[in-house]
């Protein structure tokens, strides 16, 4: 029998009969304590329709639950229990969060890929911060990671505490640190360490703008740092990244894309450089890509075929790039011995 699936705004305490929801996970919080010192962990989901609504896993069940939920998964959930939420508190139009308790029926939707995410994000500018120093009106950002820096570890008279700080840029080209405290540079942070030749996307939510790097960001508790999201709003930032190219081996030209890490490895300008031809450049691209000007490279592609209103369109993508200085530079012992001399 097929199961009757509600959606979030359907699912209220005059809901009498059964309900099961399929949701996607859009946030996993880290542990908090309340008042009470009762711990309790956050979640964020949302439905097809993009409505978003809070999950509370509270004390014994968080351990019963700290493998089931996956960034970006779907599951399907049945009896969670309702709680009327502080308006100052609601994630959407929705006015309860859910409780997940061992009464609670949670089952996974298998995906090979999870899909984009539904609900949408509101973002502040970088150059927009300033107006939040020192304030309790947290802020979400988005951005790429282009370095972590290495962890330190401070003492204060509770005891120690550790923080790691990344270099974030966004679709603004500017740049702005953020630092990860304790558990976010325990789990985000290394996450974000074993990535950082990927170049990876990250959306960070509910962070405090602080004046401690001139300008910068922090986490706090109830901050989460979604990495890789599979949502709209990263569309800008992986243009940020990428650039078409053309390449010309002797017998004909083909155009690709090339994306970061490797489109930094054929621009011969610093980072200190780039920034001031976008500053005081009137042409900056037209700068940076003479510096990539007649490059030789040694390159791995890739041929995909996509279709549109029934027509077919054969794209090529660099998926790995090497910058030589000569004709033969990184290619394979028996090759080289095979590659003409000038």
């Amino acid at each position: 029998m097929s199961r009757h699936i509600s959606d979030i705004l359907d699912v209220t305490k005059e809901f009498k009969r059964k309900w099961t929801m399929l949701i996607q996970v859009v946030e996993i919080g880290h542990e908090q304590y309340d008042k009470n010192r009762k711990k309790y962990k956050k979640l964020l989901f949302t439905d097809p329709k993009g409505t978003k609504v809070t999950g509370i896993i509270f004390e014994n069940m968080i351990r019963n639950l700290q493998n089931t939920f996956k960034s970006f998964n779907k599951y399907y959930i049945s009896n969670a229990f309702l709680t009327l939420t502080e308006e100052r508190f609601r994630v959407s139009t929705y006015p309860y969060s859910w409780g997940l308790n061992s009464r609670t029926l949670i089952e996974g939707h298998p995906e090979m890929i999870p899909p984009a995410l539904p609900c949408k994000f509101q973002f502040t500018p970088f150059n927009e911060l300033h107006k939040y120093v020192e304030s309790h009106d947290y802020q979400n950002v988005k951005g790429i990671v282009v370095s972590c820096l290495p962890s330190h570890e401070e003492y204060e008279g509770s005891g120690t505490t550790t923080r790691k700080d990344v270099v974030v840029v966004n679709e603004e080209k500017k740049l702005i640190i953020l630092t990860l405290w304790d558990a976010f540079k325990d789990r985000e942070g290394w996450t974000l360490e074993k990535m950082a030749d990927t170049t990876p996307i990250i959306f960070d939510m509910r962070l405090i703008v602080i004046t401690f790097h001139a300008l910068s960001l922090t986490t706090r508790l109830s901050s989460t740092i979604l990495i890789n999201p599979p949502a709209a709003e990263t569309q800008e930032l992986q243009n940020c990244s990428r650039a078409t190219i053309e390449l010309d081996d002797g017998s004909g030209i083909i155009r690709s894309v090339i994306s970061s890490p490797y489109f930094e490895k054929f621009n011969t300008l610093s980072p200190k450089q780039v920034r001031g031809t976008e500053e005081y450049d009137p042409h900056p691209y037209e700068t940076i890509a003479k510096t990539i000007f007649s490059c030789l490279a040694v390159a791995f592609l890739r041929s995909y075929e996509t279709t549109y209103n029934n027509q077919s369109t054969t794209r090529i993508v660099i998926v790995k790039a090497h910058k030589a200085t000569t004709t033969t530079d990184h290619l394979p012992l028996e090759l080289k011995q095979e590659a003409p001399t000038t």
